[in-house]
């Protein structure tokens, strides 16, 4: 039977008194069997003593010598079970549980899952865990070296490629995948097991944030700067990056201080402000703040606007929305009513073909790990807060792995890139008969044209 676990304080304490009362009831069974074998032993020497009614030194000797014998004997088989005793307690110790547990097999294994035959195909694994199979092991080579996949435990842990899965299919899903519960009856894995698997997983990709989210470098900013300047025709010569802020909605309110994070969309969620270049490769990011705070107001509180020489040279700057306020390092569209002249018309619509590339950026993020649009998570405590903030920057930190990792045609099948291929050559042989058949008919067109006029030459001859 599976007793269960016990809070530790109690436990320690049963442990103690435990080992208390065992050593109290050894000392007192050990005294009780010495004394009756010595009180046999004094009166077999007695008996045999005075029976011959004589003074028999060797017999004495030798009754001396058993007594020793078994004293020793006695003290042998205490220290036997002290041995015993002992290592029965650290048993105790060692595995919290006092019987063996029984477990029952799971009706489907976390194995047979991910190596299910339907998931064998690129484009079913795409769409179960949102990238392509080369990139999902190459991420699995940047993860697994990390502590939290090694312990000193008795059971050894499920294997990295199973538990990172796990998660990606967990913010790969609409509403994080829904419950625990139900993640857990397709994996074959208890909710518990679900929810370590992710702590570990987004503990270690987050160690993979400075790898991958980075300040652009002084040659960086100059060719970005230039490749924009050539996009807008000259307008915009200093742009280093396109900057706008995000909700990041919560399916509850919040347990305490629920109105700091209610949004003018009548949703509640956390404020995230990402800075991106014009590859949607994330540059910067600041997450935490609720939706209640402004975008204004969380620029002005990051690093950026803090400690701006840090990040900007001279005449370098951001392209941002109207929520943002205009100053040496950050350029905003004009406001109503002075946006209604025809030249400010044309600068908004400039900078706003410029800027459309990080509501592109979120657009790709939030379609390829839809479970971040909508989280699950229960916002309680400063841990609960923090828990959602990691599954965003984590998101991120993955869609720029992937940006370097996979192009635009890994997402393509090759049965449908096939399909296509067929599909546009019709098109093409489709349009060539056409073209071919609309010349022919101009060709017959100026046949008749011509008959025609030089039937009416010849009746203009003849009259």
């Amino acid at each position: 039977m599976d007793i269960g676990r016990v809070p530790d304080s109690q436990y320690e304490d049963y442990l103690k008194r435990t080992e208390r009362e065992n050593q109290e009831w050894q000392r007192e069974a050990e005294d009780e069997e010495e004394e009756d074998e010595l009180g046999e032993l004094r009166e077999e020497a007695e008996e045999t003593y005075w029976s011959d009614d004589r003074y028999d030194d060797e017999l004495l000797s030798q009754i001396s010598q058993r007594v020793v014998r078994e004293a020793e004997s006695a003290r042998e088989r205490r220290n036997n079970l002290s041995i015993e005793l002992a290592d029965a307690i650290q048993k105790i110790k060692s595995n919290r549980y006092f019987e063996d547990r029984k477990r029952k097999p799971p009706v489907i294994s976390i194995i047979s899952w991910f190596e299910q035959e339907r998931l064998q195909s690129n484009r079913a694994f795409r769409t179960t865990f949102r990238l392509g199979k080369c990139a999902f092991h190459h991420l699995v080579s940047k993860i697994e070296t990390h502590l939290v996949f090694h312990n000193k435990s008795n059971f050894q842990q499920t294997a990295v490629e199973h538990q990172l899965a796990v998660f990606l299919r967990r913010i790969g899903s609409k509403g994080m995948g829904g419950s625990h519960w139900d993640l857990a009856l397709g994996v074959g894995v208890g909710e518990g097991t679900i929810s370590l698997f992710c702590e570990r997983v987004l503990t270690a990709i987050l160690t993979l944030g400075m790898e991958f989210i980075t300040w652009p470098t002084r040659t960086e900013r100059s060719s970005h700067y230039k490749r924009v300047c050539d996009a807008s025709l000259g307008v915009f010569p200093g742009v280093v990056g396109f900057v706008d802020g995000t909700f990041v909605i919560l399916d509850s309110a919040p347990l305490k201080d629920w109105y700091s994070y209610y949004n003018r969309k009548s949703t509640y969620g956390l404020n995230a402000m990402v800075v991106c270049d014009d590859h949607r490769t994330i540059t910067y990011l600041r997450i935490g703040d609720t939706s209640a705070v402004h975008d204004a107001r969380v620029f002005e509180q990051s690093q950026l606007s803090l400690h701006p020489t840090g990040f900007f040279n001279k005449n370098e700057y951001l392209l941002g929305d109207t929520a943002y306020t205009t100053n040496d390092h950050m350029i905003t569209p004009f406001k109503q009513p002075r946006a209604k002249g025809s030249n400010e018309q044309m600068f908004n619509a400039t900078l706003s073909a410029r800027h459309v590339v990080i509501e592109n950026t979120f657009g790709l993020l939030k379609a390829r790990f839809p479970g971040i649009t909508h989280i699950s998570i229960k916002i309680r405590d400063q841990s609960t807060h923090k828990r959602v903030v990691n599954y965003f920057e984590v998101a991120c930190i993955i869609h720029n792995f992937l940006l370097q990792e996979e192009t635009e045609d890994d997402w393509e099948d090759p049965e449908d890139l096939e399909h296509a291929r067929r599909h546009q050559n019709m098109i093409e042989q489709i349009s060539k008969e056409r073209e071919q058949a609309r010349g022919e008919k101009n060709q017959r067109r100026k046949d008749d044209d011509l008959r025609e006029s030089l039937f009416l030459h010849m009746v203009r001859n003849i009259a």
